[in-house]
């Protein structure tokens, strides 16, 4: 029952991350060193509306696995 919510949680942030990564990506090459990956990560974390797409997309995971979990509950 709590396998939606949980997959939610931690398959949402990742795709926003990898999203961002990927929107970056397309002004900056590929950071090639650890250094370059730490500037590279920091920079994600900056982009403009990082944090309040990462809000709305897991405030969409709770109310989709809260609808999900009340719809099991109701029918059982």
């Amino acid at each position: 029952m709590y396998a939606m919510s949980t997959s939610l949680f931690v398959l949402e942030p990742i795709r926003h991350f990898q999203a961002n990564m990927s929107v970056l990506n397309q002004f900056y090459e590929w950071p090639k060193t650890r250094g370059e990956y730490n500037i590279f990560f920091k920079e994600v974390l900056r982009l403009p509306d990082f944090w309040s797409e990462l809000n709305k997309k897991l405030v969409f995971g709770l109310v989709t696995a809260g609808g999900d979990t009340a719809i099991k509950l109701a029918m059982w």
